[in-house]
């Protein structure tokens, strides 16, 4: 007799997912290759290059996964593509982690991680000197497992 498979508990994906978000710069795969995430720190060549200064984090509230994603950059840099293009990159970066997030999760629990964006993505950019600047996003998810919490306030502002 085939025995019934349990549901994922909130629990379950949320430790998933946590683990999943959890890589650093310098992280490696199963096999001992870097992982590729999809951050500007991954592009050239470590010993060589400039480094690029970009990282991200994930919180959960209730039923929301929020990413928080961090850069700096040289203030010629936005001037020559455009603040429109560069949000377009940004929000590329956003969507390359979210995916790593999503594949990566696969790999500490059974399922798909089902994440759907609320909202907008809301991008700073402060200057910190008058040749770099430093942009911090923010991308709110709701979390499409986590149906048991429905009852948990909403984020009011997230900035």
């Amino acid at each position: 007799m085939a025995e019934k498979e349990t549901p994922i508990t909130t629990y379950e994906i949320v430790k998933a997912l946590a683990q999943a978000a959890s890589v650093y710069d310098g992280s490696t795969d199963k096999e001992g290759k870097p992982l590729k995430i999809g951050l500007t720190r991954e592009q050239g060549n470590p010993i060589l290059d400039k480094r690029a200064v970009d990282g991200f984090k994930v919180k959960i509230s209730g039923k929301y996964m929020i990413l928080l994603y961090h850069a700096e950059c040289l203030l010629q840099d936005i001037h020559k593509m455009g603040i429109e293009k560069y949000e377009n990159e940004i929000e590329g970066h956003v969507k390359d982690i979210i995916d790593f997030i999503k594949k990566d999760y696969k790999n500490y629990a059974k399922g798909d991680l089902k994440l759907t964006q609320e909202g907008e993505i809301e991008t700073l950019v402060e200057p910190v000197s008058r040749m770099r600047t430093v942009v911090r996003t923010i991308a709110k998810f709701k979390i499409g497992n986590l149906e048991d919490l429905d009852n948990v306030p909403q984020l009011k502002k997230m900035i």
